[in-house]
């Protein structure tokens, strides 16, 4: 996810690998696979170089995850001992990064 602001200056985030494009003119606007637009503040090269660094971590997380793996000598990877690698907000009691009913 990368954080963005509005253009009145509010604080949101987006899922980063659906952008789709990004135009800059007066303003800049980030258009997703979805079909949906946002206007920001950033300009387009910050918006480029935060995709960046979000997908970086991304790897280095999944570098990570298999370091893990073969270390273990495990063909698959146990959700209980990722819990402190990979920790979601509302997700102490489950392990999947989903709220329990």
């Amino acid at each position: 996810m990368i954080i963005l602001h509005t253009i009145k200056g509010q604080e949101f985030a987006i899922n980063g690998g659906l952008i789709e494009r990004v135009e800059q003119d007066n303003e800049t606007h980030v258009t997703l696979a979805t079909g949906t637009s946002y206007l920001v503040r950033e300009p387009l090269i910050e918006v480029v170089r935060l995709h960046r660094q979000d997908r970086a971590k991304v790897r280095v997380l999944a570098t990570e995850l298999v370091r893990y793996e073969e270390e273990d000598g495990d063909d698959g990877v146990d959700p209980q001992s990722l819990s402190t690698i990979v920790q979601f907000p509302g997700s102490e009691s489950n392990t999947h990064g989903r709220r329990q009913s």
